[in-house]
């Protein structure tokens, strides 16, 4: 009997250390779900509910009494250099995410999907072909979401923390999850200087061929 009852503790700290395991992988990965989510969310919220006639109309006076051209006219290096600098911009808001529980990054990602809904919504509806839409859009748009959504997920880590100070009263951050979060903003910076890069060089070739 003394035996039988020495294999409970034993037992009881395997099921305690199993569940910690798969709580830690879980919450390694919420943050990543999280990001794509709020992604997706705003890809949906754009496709339903469609820009109002009124901010239409709002919108085109403002760019009547606004200047023609808002973006300097670059090209080349000058060019990617501009992208990549907004898009950077962009990137760090999305970090800033740590610091309100992620809101900010998950809120970022759901108006860049829904300012990218409208956009496509609208260059259709204004006769522009699926395929000149696609060519346009995929070659950087694919890669520079992607980027977004790995510098989103480390915003998203504040609200993973929270969580799990009020779940198991612990803020956990290991190595592994440090060396996660290192390895998603690298991945992320690359995305987005590749999506510059392409967008800059490869989607003003694709324009001029489709005109």
């Amino acid at each position: 009997m003394k035996g039988l009852n020495s294999l409970h503790p034993c037992k009881r700290t395997l099921r305690t250390n199993i569940k910690v395991i798969i709580s830690t992988q879980m919450t390694m990965k919420l943050p990543f779900i999280l990001a794509v989510s709020s992604l997706v969310i705003g890809l949906c919220i754009g496709a339903v509910i469609s820009l109002d006639s009124t901010l239409r109309e709002a919108t085109n006076k403002q760019s009547s009494t606004a200047p023609v051209n808002t973006r300097p006219l670059l090209d080349g290096a000058d060019e990617w250099r501009y992208i990549f600098s907004t898009n950077l911009i962009v990137s760090f808001k999305m970090l800033f995410g740590i610091l309100t529980l992620g809101m900010i990054g998950m809120v970022s990602l759901c108006w860049t999907g829904i300012n990218l809904s409208w956009v496509l919504l609208s260059a259709y509806e204004s006769g522009v072909s699926l395929y000149a839409i696609a060519a346009l859009i995929l070659p950087h748009g694919v890669v520079e979401l992607a980027g977004f959504v790995f510098f989103g997920a480390v915003g998203c880590e504040g609200l993973v923390l929270f969580y799990q100070k009020l779940r198991h009263d612990t803020c956990l951050i290991d190595s592994n999850r440090l060396a996660v979060n290192v390895r998603r903003l690298v991945t992320g910076f690359l995305l987005i200087s590749a999506a510059s890069i392409i967008e800059a060089f490869v989607t003003g070739q694709i324009a001029a061929k489709i005109n």
